[in-house]
């Protein structure tokens, strides 16, 4: 083996009571675990620590940083391997017009050139960046509708706008997102949004079999 972590505390996500044993890593893939005793390249002793596989953060805005910062250390050092991205309506693709991602990308504290206008096209960039974890994309409504109607985005669609936006998410959907994300909040596009745009939204995750994400609409008067 490469790796072998020996004498650790096993939580293997099977729901079984953890268990003392080893891990043993060959290439990229774990290739034993429990009562191994193989030799291997390079050995850890796990006494009084617990090894188990990686946590999936469902919420989380890493898509917004992901290519600025490929590694993800802060994901990856609090043993999050997987994270779901496009939360609360925002993301950085499909594109048609930039400005409203890229006033996302400074909100964020990020700097780099938007090199894509698809979503099949964000992901292969993504892909290209060799980002360390695993990637659950979302398409993200408000990020849809801000590159629409631009940042002009405080009032409803109209028809021709709406089909745009329908045309970009259904684009994303088949290019690999899992769901849409909705986020209503004051301030973000999605607020502004009619309920006959929500509504088609939704119908566009259901159509697709994919997953509707809302977040919640803030009204500070109630």
């Amino acid at each position: 083996y490469d790796v072998l972590i020996t004498n650790t505390t096993i939580v293997d996500g099977t729901g079984r009571p953890a268990y003392r044993g080893n891990v043993a890593v060959a290439g990229e893939k774990i290739a034993a675990v429990g009562r191994t005793s193989s030799r291997a390249a390079r050995v850890f002793d796990g006494t009084g620590l617990t090894t188990c596989p990686g946590f999936v953060d469902p919420h989380t805005h890493a898509d917004l940083s992901i290519l600025q910062y490929p590694l993800a250390a802060n994901l990856v050092m609090q043993g999050i391997t997987t994270f779901v991205g496009g939360n609360c309506g925002l993301g950085l693709a499909p594109l048609d017009g930039t400005a409203y991602a890229e006033r996302d990308i400074r909100n964020y504290g990020c700097d780099f050139p938007i090199g894509w206008r698809s979503f099949a096209e964000w992901l292969a960039v993504v892909e290209s960046a060799g980002i360390a974890p695993n990637y659950v994309p979302l398409v993200g409504h408000n990020s849809v509708r801000g590159s629409v109607l631009g940042l002009e985005f405080h009032r409803p669609s109209t028809e021709r706008e709406l089909g745009a936006i329908g045309g970009m998410i259904r684009e994303a959907l088949r290019s690999g997102a899992f769901g849409v994300s909705v986020g209503l909040d004051a301030a973000w596009p999605g607020h502004f949004a009619a309920v006959d745009e929500l509504v088609e939204v939704a119908k566009l995750a259901r159509d697709h079999g994919a997953y509707f994400t809302p977040h919640t609409r803030h009204h500070q008067n109630q």
